[in-house]
């Protein structure tokens, strides 16, 4: 779960670089 969490929280930190 902490590892799916991690994942989820690095998409989210690329989508904000991104925009």
């Amino acid at each position: 779960m902490r590892i799916r969490l991690l994942g989820n929280n690095r998409r989210v930190l690329l989508a904000l670089l991104l925009f």
